[in-house]
């Protein structure tokens, strides 16, 4: 690493400003210089595009003065902003004496924490060496009666921390003070500038310093890239044994849902099987029905068949009744009859004689034999045309049913 020592008569003062859009780097620029060599706007957009170069005498001390553009500035790329810091320290060659952060007084953005992350990270330890904090809009803190430590104090934590690792060299502008206030504020940086310059040996920042820097950053990021293909490496095993379990896993699960469809074939076709058994069961059923009910048509046609007929039979047991009635009549006529003459010729042969009596007597006795006869004979002839009408119906009962 190289280190250069500068002439003390001639107090070159090499210095270059960073910082975001709105600090007030240009404004700070030109109070420094006591000339407008920066374009200065309160407008929010950027209006140094490019790093620019002003120089003066103030105080005998030559002053070269680099004002960069909004390198803090968000949706810029670490990349660019490290190219333009490294033109900047390009432009003052052989190397600034001091690199300025310009911050405003009402905040430290996280934009800006990560940049000076990002310093820290490409430029290296010797770039804190030769840092140091300019807060502007100074005169707000005038109007609200505070100094400049009693902000520091109560700063967040980051720009302690910040402020720490420079060895506290911070500096607070009034831009906007009187002229007097001005040049204090001009001798005080100046001052604090050479403070830098002491703590660093009377060094400045080199190009070599970066290019140390540069190499200690590549040495690092190529650490960081093989560690970083290490985790790539193991990740891709990782995935690789997580992808064959996954594998496994589904083949087991696989295999479990063809046994499953087996299963599931299996108790379909049984299914079928009962389905179609319940509907043979289901046809059976109703053909034994329609056999119950055709048997049922046909026992009830024969039954009708062989019902006999009531009717005809009422008329012949009438008939045969009435037969017996005129017999039982008949008969009783002639018992009566036979009786009368009985009785008169009972009566005749008490009256006249005994002789005409008993032979009317006996002729009436011999009638009443054949009577009684004759009677006795109606009355088998009788029973047995009823016995034989009724061993007639039976007999044609049986033979039907055997036909049925």
């Amino acid at each position: 690493m190289q280190s250069a020592v500068p002439d003390s008569a001639s107090m070159d003062r090499r210095i270059v400003f960073l910082g975001r859009t709105g600090a007030g780097k240009s404004a700070t620029g030109n109070n420094i210089l006591k000339k407008n060599v920066f374009i200065s706007s309160s407008c929010g957009s950027s209006v140094t595009k490019n790093c620019q170069r002003g120089t003066a005498t103030r105080y005998g001390v030559n002053i070269e003065l680099i004002d960069s553009p909004g390198l803090f500035d968000t949706g810029m790329t670490n990349e660019h902003v490290t190219k333009e810091i490294v033109k900047c320290i390009a432009m003052t060659a052989p190397g600034p004496h001091a690199i300025v952060l310009v911050l405003r007084i009402d905040r430290f953005t996280q934009e800006e924490q990560n940049r000076v992350e990002h310093f820290k990270n490409v430029f290296g330890h010797d770039m804190l060496k030769h840092l140091l904090v300019l807060f502007t809009k100074k005169d707000d803190l005038i109007a609200d009666g505070n100094s400049i430590e009693d902000f520091i104090r109560a700063s967040p934590e980051p720009l302690r921390q910040l402020l720490d690792s420079c060895n506290n060299r911070y500096i607070a502008f009034n831009n906007r003070g009187s002229e007097p206030e001005r040049n204090q504020d001009v001798q005080n940086f100046l001052s604090l500038v050479d403070r830098t310059v002491r703590e660093n040996g009377n060094r400045y920042y080199t190009n070599e310093m970066y290019e140390e820097a540069e190499r200690a950053m590549k040495r690092r990021e190529d650490e960081l890239k093989k560690e970083h293909q290490a985790n790539v490496e193991r990740e891709r095993r990782q995935i690789e044994d997580e992808c064959k379990e996954r594998l496994q896993e589904m083949e087991i699960g696989k295999q479990k849902e063809n046994e499953s469809q087996s299963v599931v074939r299996e108790l379909q076709g049984e299914l079928k099987e009962m389905k179609q058994l319940v509907a043979d069961v289901k046809r059976d059923a109703e053909e034994q029905k329609a056999q119950a009910e055709k048997e049922a048509a046909k026992r009830k046609l024969n039954n009708q068949s062989v019902t006999p007929d009531f009717r005809e039979q009422a008329k012949q047991e009438v008939n045969s009744n009435e037969g017996k009635g005129m017999a039982v009549l008949k008969f009783l006529g002639e018992t009566v009859f036979i009786s009368v003459c009985r009785g008169i010729g009972d009566a005749l042969a008490r009256g006249l004689g005994d002789v005409i009596g008993a032979g009317f007597k006996r002729a009436t006795d011999k009638i009443s034999k054949q009577t009684d006869k004759k009677h006795q004979n109606t009355k088998t002839a009788s029973v047995v045309t009823k016995t034989k009408a009724d061993s007639e119906t039976e007999s044609k009962a049986t033979n039907d049913k055997k036909k049925a």
